[in-house]
């Protein structure tokens, strides 16, 4: 009964996560009806989109220590409370600004649930147990980004950008009342002085940093794609915005299943195992992909699919390795790692805009060097002393 207890807990987090990520693009399908409602340039539509990641990203900074030292259920709370706030003022204007200011507060709120969610998951489970509820949270967090689009447009077609943000409101207000009636464990302050001295230097710790540069260059390739595919398909494949949108559907399947390969090797393979083979794969990958990437679309789709899978299990397994190594703190080196994924996805989308097509090769294998001169310091004793 107790076991059963926890999963409900684990899936509730899971679907809070899967939530919080479904907000941040459910109405892009709908940008251009956005554009003719509220009589505006895309750059400000745009905005909304960019200014909303960018939002989530700086609080998973500025919530870290408040997570580790606050009533979790309070601050969820809190969370979606603000999310069930801006969704019906997002519905019921007609006023950009007011659509505007909304959506950034929307943000806010979203940006309080993964970081709570995801320090909960480590506080509720340890060790191999651990990493397979972060390999469930990541299966959660992949599934958003595939039913965002058909939500959205499905949504939108019918009941313009007000029926989507009346849908956004329902589920939070249900999420509320099921947190309401849900015993959620605080995380635990710091476990003793001498342990909090030693935690409270992550920020110079060599594996901490190495980790965190990983979560950003991961997530600074993915996006770099997924902004670049759609011009990529159009110009070079000729393929129309129909069809191409379909082609996403593969993508964010091989992250799920990445996320449930992740579950099976940790149980045959060391944690160092797994993050070097994911490295030196990802690097390859990523220089196959500039070099290959208008060759034939067969062999990109494949491309893509090998990258999609390791994008699937560099969060869980990350996230499993920095909150082992700070458990006193994990809420603020958590937050440290969310931060430098959202960076990460914010800056390749827009890097990738300004690169001409001459140069996306260079640019991927500028990636690729990166990745491995860091497999390198990996494969270091030096490193494997540090890790242990």
């Amino acid at each position: 009964m107790a076991e059963l207890k926890s999963n409900i807990k684990l899936y509730i987090l899971g679907f809070l996560a899967f939530f919080a990520s479904l907000i941040q693009n459910i109405y892009t399908p709908i940008i251009p009806r956005l554009q003719n409602d509220f009589q505006v340039s895309l750059f400000w539509i745009n905005i909304t989109v960019g200014g909303f990641i960018f939002i989530v990203a700086v609080m998973q900074i500025l919530l870290g220590r408040i997570i580790d030292s606050r009533d979790s259920k309070k601050v969820l709370l809190i969370g979606l409370g603000i999310v069930i706030l801006s969704s019906f003022l997002c519905a019921i204007t007609s006023n950009f600004t007011l659509f505007a200011i909304s959506r950034l507060l929307q943000a806010i709120g979203c940006g309080i649930i993964p970081l709570v969610t995801l320090t909960l998951l480590a506080k509720l489970s340890e060790g191999n147990s651990r990493a397979s509820a972060m390999a469930n949270y990541q299966i959660f967090l992949s599934c958003a980004p595939a039913l965002a689009p058909i939500l959205g447009s499905s949504i939108g077609a019918k009941w313009d950008y007000m029926g989507i943000f009346f849908f956004l409101l329902a589920i939070s207000v249900l999420l509320f009342i099921a947190i309401i009636f849900t015993n959620i464990p605080n995380v635990e302050k710091g476990v003793g002085k001498i342990t909090e001295k030693v935690n409270e230097k992550y920020l110079s710790d060599n594996v901490f940093i190495t980790l965190i540069t990983l979560g950003f260059l991961i997530f600074f390739t993915y996006f770099s794609i997924l902004v670049y595919l759609p011009t990529l398909l159009n110009i070079v494949y000729s393929v129309g915005e129909g069809i191409s949108g379909v082609l996403f559907l593969p993508i964010t399947v091989s992250v799920i299943l990445g996320s449930m390969l992740y579950k099976r090797i940790l149980k045959r393979y060391d944690d160092l195992i797994i993050l070097r083979y994911t490295v030196i794969i990802f690097a390859i990958f990523t220089l196959l992909f500039g070099l290959f990437n208008s060759t034939n679309l067969i062999v990109l789709s494949i491309i893509i699919f090998i990258l999609g899978l390791f994008v699937g299990i560099v969060p869980a397994l990350l996230s499993t390795l920095i909150s082992q190594r700070f458990e006193s703190i994990k809420g603020k080196v958590l937050g440290v790692f969310n931060f430098a994924r959202y960076i990460g996805m914010t800056i390749g989308a827009i890097l990738i805009g300004l690169v001409s097509q001459g140069f996306i090769f260079y640019y991927f294998a500028i990636i690729s060097l990166i990745l491995i001169l860091i497999f390198i310091y990996i494969k270091t004793e030096i490193f494997k002393k540090t890790f242990n």
